[in-house]
């Protein structure tokens, strides 16, 4: 899963009666969870924040009541080129979004030879870059992960 995605939780209830009652939570994680319908059998579910969850659907009646887990890890988005044009100078310019971290920004006019352009931190998870060199035939992008 990955941090900010929309996700549905599905559970079944055999021999469900109208006395029964359903609760989805959060036991476990380092962030909050946001349930669309956390009385319900379906819900979706949302969570910002990475790292290892327990979720848990209790149902529960006037008789007894049962319990059901779920293990949840969340990742860092990736980053992904998001927007591209010319800024006023005239050089190409590109905004990158997804998790933070320390990126350098490679660019390649063969995709055999890649030469670095800048390095850049992202504590927000957006970064806007211009490529000093806006007079090539072709260019290719890549951006490698230096530090999470």
């Amino acid at each position: 899963m990955t941090a900010g995605q929309i996700f549905t939780l599905n559970a079944i209830a055999p021999a469900a009666s109208g006395a029964d009652t359903y609760a989805w939570a959060k036991l476990a994680g380092p962030g909050q969870v946001t349930f669309s319908a956390s009385n319900s059998l379906t819900s979706t579910a949302q969570i910002a924040t990475p790292g290892d969850y327990t979720l848990e659907i209790a149902r529960s009646n006037t008789t007894w009541q049962s319990r059901d887990r779920l293990y949840v890890t969340v990742t860092t988005p990736p980053l992904r080129f998001d927007q591209v044009n010319l800024n006023a100078g005239g050089r190409f310019e590109m905004r990158l979004v997804g998790g933070p971290g320390a990126f350098e920004i490679q660019a390649s006019s063969n995709l055999v030879f890649w030469e670095g352009i800048t390095n850049v931190v992202s504590p927000a998870g957006q970064i806007i870059i211009s490529d000093p060199y806006t007079n090539r035939a072709q260019r290719f992008y890549r951006a490698r992960l230096v530090s999470p």
